[in-house]
């Protein structure tokens, strides 16, 4: 079975469980979020379908910085020799340095749904594949609200509302990419298309 859907153009879509990852190749490859903290096979695995291995990424790119969203980001930055791209407020958190890094914070909300069985399920699996032991990032080269990365899709961050504070969504004339990865009745609209002049322009 095939772990990666094409979105559009050379946007590809990879699903790790619960969450979901980018693959953005145009001549060179940007990750986009990076899975859960035990994704870097399946990043391997992704990148192997492309015909592209480690050495063809130039860019990893996080939304926020999460465990579920920062995911392997440090093992690929590591392997690959790619910048890791954080918004401003989020390089604390990735450093896991930011009050509330820690996934143990998450504990006492957590408590009171553990009788539902789907609450259940998402612990484990998300515990599983390491979200309460997340490896931090040790480097990262900051974003700005509003910016336009150098990077493979040349993405704008936009600001929207309905998400955490310090995520960044972006848009590119590549695809449209909304935020959170996870594929949950919270995350917004997958990146499902080619942005065809939605993106804002200065």
């Amino acid at each position: 079975m095939a772990l990666t859907e094409q979105i559009s153009g050379g946007v590809h879509r990879v699903a790790d469980g619960l969450v979901n990852f980018y693959l953005v190749d145009d001549g060179e490859v940007a990750i986009y979020d990076a899975g859960w903290p035990r994704s870097w096979p399946h990043v391997e695995a992704a990148l192997g379908e492309l015909g592209r291995g480690p050495a063809d990424v130039s860019a990893i790119v996080l939304t926020h910085a999460h465990p579920d969203h920062l995911g392997a980001a440090e093992k690929a930055r590591r392997e690959t020799g790619a910048a890791v791209h954080v918004h401003e407020p989020e390089v604390a958190r990735a450093h896991g340095k930011a009050k509330g890094s820690s996934p143990f914070s998450l504990v006492p909300g957590l408590l009171p749904t553990l009788w539902r069985p789907s609450a259940n399920a998402f612990v484990l699996h998300a515990t599983v594949r390491g979200f309460m032991t997340p490896t931090w990032v040790k480097d990262v080269t900051p974003f700005a609200a509003d910016a336009v990365l150098d990077v493979p899709g040349r993405p704008r961050v936009v600001p929207t509302r309905g998400t955490p504070r310090a995520t960044s969504p972006f848009c590119s004339r590549t695809a449209a990419r909304s935020s959170p990865a996870t594929r949950s009745p919270r995350s917004t609209s997958s990146p499902a298309s080619r942005a065809r002049g939605s993106c804002p322009t200065r």
